[in-house]
């Protein structure tokens, strides 16, 4: 297996900042219980059942999307 040959810039890749951002979510909604039964009571009973699992669906399908998707080469970010 070999890194890819952009791998210095892994900071600028959305698929990295969807990923970070996702963890830091999930993060702080375990650290404050509290914030996270806020959270689930704001959700209407009937989705709260379909939230659980499509969550983490939704970012793995968000992280795919954005790893296969053409980014600009990291000299074009600037």
């Amino acid at each position: 297996m070999r890194p890819i040959d952009e791998w210095r810039s892994w900071w600028r890749m959305s698929s990295v900042r969807i990923s970070a951002v996702a963890t830091a979510v999930w993060a702080y909604l375990l650290a404050n219980p509290e914030t996270l039964n806020q959270v689930l009571a704001s959700i209407p009973p009937d989705l709260r059942d379909l939230v659980a699992p499509a969550a983490p669906v939704a970012i793995f399908v968000l992280v795919t999307i954005a790893r296969v998707t053409k980014q600009e080469p990291p000299d074009a970010r600037k």
